[in-house]
């Protein structure tokens, strides 16, 4: 059956950019494109996103957390657990 209820949200992934820029607002798409909602702090998202992946769950962006960012958006490989990575 096709659904009757029209959903309020819509996911936008962004693939136009350099994956090179460590900049917050690359730092916020990817995350965005990980699942993580727009309109949240992004200190919010990043320490979600630390606790998810193991690392000291701070709200900073420092360098071990770009990395890892950088690693999991990148190679497109979320983890188990992760906002895109959960299983039904």
């Amino acid at each position: 059956r096709a659904p009757t209820a029209a959903f309020p949200y819509r996911l936008e992934v962004h693939l136009d950019w350099s994956g090179a820029d460590d900049s917050d607002g690359a730092a916020e798409w990817r995350l965005h494109d990980l699942g993580y909602p727009i309109g949240v702090p992004l200190a919010e998202n990043v320490r979600t996103f630390q606790y998810t992946y193991g690392l000291d769950a701070t709200g900073d962006l420092d360098g071990a957390t770009r990395a890892e960012l950088r690693s999991i958006h990148d190679d497109c490989e979320p983890r188990p657990g992760s906002a895109l990575g959960s299983t039904p």
